[in-house]
């Protein structure tokens, strides 16, 4: 990935990515995995609303992520990571969408029993976090919010303009979180295989979008490059650019949505 970096040859590297997890074993209902991620919590409170931070999908991802996005709410509220099956020897990946979504809902109801949460997701882990926020109305719980980190829709053009900026960003992190390798690149491929034809869906969760106020390279397109969303939301923005607004700017993060929450009462 590296080389075909360095080649220009990324997106080509992506399709074969995606040929080679198609070849994993997955599967189809929460059951049906023995080995499964769990649950972390970060922080501890006693406020009744909890924060489920959606992790994201590249191989990089995992409740590291919220690391410094919980240092604020410790001693206040709950703050527990919802991490993704797949990206650990033995775990299998879903067999689609569906299961997907299946299993996240079922680990996020036991983590929150019966309390109120929000549901938090930076970049493609937005997107994981909205579509689990429609899943979980379609069974009758319905969450408090859905916050969007950096979330950009997968038809925007900063997916293409900025591939080299984010294929270097997580390369330059991989020492500072999880060590790349073929089982979480595999599952990153597949998740954005599953994620492709992805379409937001009307919710009933009041909806925050935490914009970045730094590009993280040069833009050269008409249009603004900020994260946008067409559906109904309240939007906010933060120091930092896409790689650094949940690490080194993650509690100036955290307390934006601190205050949105204070509004959702």
């Amino acid at each position: 990935m590296r080389e075909a970096g360095r080649a220009g040859k990324l997106p080509k590297f992506m399709e074969l990515l995606m040929e080679m997890a198609s070849y994993r074993p997955r599967f189809e209902e929460p059951d049906e995995l023995e080995v499964a991620p769990r649950p972390v919590f970060l922080a501890r409170g006693d406020a009744p609303m909890r924060i489920v931070g959606q992790c994201g999908i590249s191989a990089v991802a995992g409740a590291h992520e919220f690391a410094r996005f919980a240092v604020p709410f410790r001693g206040q509220r709950d703050v527990v990571a919802l991490p993704v099956p797949g990206y650990r020897d033995g775990e299998l990946l879903p067999a689609g969408p569906d299961a997907a979504l299946g299993w996240q809902a079922r680990t996020l109801l036991e983590a929150v029993g019966d309390n109120p949460f929000v549901i938090v997701g930076h970049s493609g882990g937005g997107l994981f976090a909205h579509a689990l926020a429609y899943r979980l109305e379609q069974m009758g719980r319905v969450p408090a919010g859905v916050v969007l980190v950096d979330s950009y829709p997968l038809d925007q053009p900063v997916h293409s303009e900025w591939m080299d900026e984010f294929s270097d960003g997580m390369f330059e992190r991989e020492d500072l979180s999880v060590p790349m390798n073929d089982v979480r690149l595999t599952a990153q491929a597949w998740y954005g295989l599953m994620f492709a034809q992805f379409h937001p869906r009307e919710i009933q969760a009041p909806t925050l979008l935490v914009r970045a106020s730094e590009p993280i390279g040069e833009w050269n397109l008409d249009g603004d490059w900020r994260a946008s969303w067409r559906l109904a939301h309240e939007a906010v923005d933060v120091p930092g650019n896409h790689l650094t607004i949940m690490r080194e700017h993650g509690e100036t993060t955290a307390m934006a949505v601190a205050r949105w929450l204070e509004q959702l009462g």
